[in-house]
């Protein structure tokens, strides 16, 4: 069996478990940035994650990331917990910035992830990176010039509707780059 043969291997029961629990939590989300299926977020979080030497842990918790904070907080935590194990569920809420809803405002709440981030586990560096690398936040200015010349409220509006200034946007996305 080659080396790629035996890093996909145990992949497939686990894998698919999650794969489908994925599918089924986010079956009625949509990106927010596109007419798309939010398992589409899901698997190119996943992709990089697996793509950058990611353990069977991690490209679950991949699959997962997101399941906290926009499918059930605690109580998918828990589901998470008993059906992946420990250190899948760990990566989870390492990588949720809210558990709690309403969540808290977004400033608030990325200033305390930050700060989290620095001393996270490296599993959890590993997927929060993948998830900054595939956000449509980083389709801002594009998002901007798209709604400016379809007529609808830009992006910087939809910032500041939400308490995000761009200050504030410029130094997370700093923090991030440093951290991870």
């Amino acid at each position: 069996m080659t080396t790629d043969e035996t890093r996909l291997f145990p992949l497939q029961s686990r894998f698919e478990e999650a794969l489908l629990l994925a599918a089924r939590l986010h079956a009625r989300q949509k990106r927010k940035d596109k007419d798309l299926p939010y398992i589409s977020h899901l698997l190119a979080v996943t992709a990089l994650v697996f793509e950058d030497g990611g353990e069977e842990d991690e490209v679950i918790a991949a699959l997962l990331h997101d399941a906290v904070e926009d499918q059930g907080g605690l109580r998918t935590l828990e589901e998470i917990r008993r059906r992946f194990g420990e250190r899948v569920a760990a990566i989870v809420e390492g990588c949720s910035d809210a558990v709690i809803h309403p969540k808290p405002p977004w400033q608030e709440r990325k200033q305390t992830y930050l700060e989290h981030l620095r001393t996270a586990s490296a599993g959890v560096r590993r997927v929060s990176l993948r998830t900054s690398c595939t956000t449509p936040a980083r389709s801002w200015p594009i998002w901007s010039r798209t709604a400016r010349q379809s007529g609808r409220a830009s992006t910087a509006a939809n910032r500041a509707r939400c308490g995000i200034t761009a200050p504030c946007w410029r130094s997370f996305r700093r923090a991030m780059t440093a951290i991870c």
